[in-house]
């Protein structure tokens, strides 16, 4: 009989203990990208990290949205390809163009902000990520 009351109880303990061990995207400060997102949630999050990063006008982060969401829908309808030489060349060619389109919305100094991020992300293998 005892078993079975402390049961639930270590049940309880074992979902906190897991709890507390996963990180957050709130945590760590980043959005936690997910391959098993939907488009629109990948768009949401993409958008949220240039809007804190590039400190996006809401006009702007409204228009980076439905950019985001285009290229995530082209990434989806291509899932298929995945791993192919044809994938990788039209997971480039996404990119470029949705990279393209949020450059040409962005003023001088948001421009300066996305050129430091891109070097930031482009650091060599092994070396740490500069503390902000």
């Amino acid at each position: 009989m005892k078993n079975k009351r402390c049961l639930p109880a270590q049940l309880l303990g074992l979902a906190l203990l897991l709890a507390s061990a996963a990180p957050t995207a709130a945590q760590s400060g980043k959005p936690v990208l997910r391959n098993h997102a939907t488009p629109v949630e990948r768009a949401q999050e993409q958008t949220q990290e240039l809007k804190r990063d590039l400190r996006l006008t809401p006009a702007q982060e409204a228009r980076v949205f439905q950019i985001n969401l285009a290229a995530a829908q082209k990434r989806s309808d291509m899932a298929h390809l995945k791993g192919t030489t044809a994938g990788e060349n039209a997971a480039v060619s996404i990119r470029t163009e949705q990279e393209r389109d949020i450059r040409a919305l962005l003023t001088s100094a948001q421009q300066a902000l996305w050129a430091a991020r891109e070097k930031q992300q482009t650091r060599p293998v092994g070396k740490p990520a500069p503390r902000r």
